[in-house]
């Protein structure tokens, strides 16, 4: 379990520029220093609580990465499509391991029927404290995931799903205020906790922020995170990006246009004009350091329960693997 986040981090944090908004931004003008330092108080505060810390699996995940002690669980997609290429072994690595997540989606599922079977089958996978993730995926109509939550709900009332089970839903916040209805919606559904999409913009993720606290789509997830050791409550994503190829594959799966949306871009000519400008070794330190004050902005908030890891690429494994070593043991008891 971790300790309280440690001070130190927090105030370094505060001191450096923001995890995500671009120079030019800020140049433009927002909150006051003093709203700042009440705002960075009330952080301060908020950190002392312990934080459930999980990364997700991927075929490129070194496992001595996503074995570290230094996390408490691993998130695993849907993995048939890989499974089919490479046989279910590398899956089955997940079988007996405590704090595993698995991932039933109804666009890979063909339909939510076929999602809550897939769920039902993937918990019988063995593992205590058994976690899904219930979400539409690529294509899936915006709310199916809504309705899996609500028949694995009814399911764990039978008796066919295992009472322990957690449910889990997914959000984007970088879709601003309009996801927080369907957040409500999921936590209406029957979802025991959130995970996110990770904040790649502060404008739209305050806004997402905002509307979910307005209509208490957080309402009771910290209660429920310190139930048991399970994956509950509110669980932010945040993203190692290592360069402006990554930057633009992440607008691309949180719907952010890059090209349309001024804060994008000026977040993707930061990126280039310092890969452009920096030794590629500053620049990786550079990167590295975007991704660990995102960590430690999303251990601060209100209501969070946890941090999950969202690496995607080969380099971005490589950076959780620093967190892991050279930030992480700071977490620890």
């Amino acid at each position: 379990m971790f300790a309280p986040l440690p001070r130190a981090l927090v105030h370094a944090a505060r001191r450096r520029a923001s995890w995500t908004t671009p120079a030019h931004s800020r140049a433009r003008g927002g909150p006051s220093d003093g709203a700042r330092a009440a705002t960075g108080a009330r952080r301060a505060a908020n950190v002392s609580r312990a934080l459930r810390l999980s990364i997700e699996d991927a075929p490129w995940a070194a496992r001595e990465i996503v074995h570290a002690d230094a996390f408490d669980g691993v998130v695993v997609p849907d993995l048939r499509r890989r499974d089919a290429e490479h046989g279910a072994g590398d899956r089955d690595r997940w079988r007996a391991r405590d704090g595993t997540t698995r991932t039933t989606s109804t666009s890979a599922s063909g339909g939510t029927t076929e999602a809550v079977a897939r769920a039902i089958a993937l918990v019988a996978m063995g593992g205590t404290n058994p976690s899904i993730l219930c979400v539409s995926g690529d294509g899936g109509a915006i709310d199916s995931s809504a309705e899996v939550l609500g028949r694995l709900r009814e399911a764990r009332a039978r008796g066919t799903l295992p009472r322990e089970t957690t449910l889990l839903a997914a959000a984007n916040p970088m879709l601003g205020a309009t996801e927080a209805e369907r957040v409500m919606r999921k936590r209406e559904s029957g979802a025991d906790g959130i995970i996110t999409q990770p904040a790649l913009l502060l404008g739209r993720f305050e806004r997402w922020w905002e509307a979910c606290e307005r209509l208490g789509a957080f309402d009771g997830l910290g209660e429920s995170a310190r139930e048991s050791g399970a994956a509950k409550g509110l669980i932010l994503g945040v993203a190692p990006i290592r360069d402006v190829r990554g930057l633009e594959l992440w607008f691309k799966l949180t719907d952010v246009d890059g090209d349309a949306d001024a804060d994008a871009r000026a977040l993707r000519d930061e990126y280039a004009a310092n890969a452009a400008s920096m030794s590629p070794e500053r620049f990786d330190d550079w990167t590295f350091e975007r991704f660990e004050l995102a960590t430690t902005h999303a251990a601060s908030l209100d209501h969070v329960a946890g941090v999950h890891v969202m690496p995607i690429t080969p380099g971005g494994y490589a950076h959780a693997a620093r967190l892991a070593r050279d930030v992480l043991p700071m977490f620890r008891r």
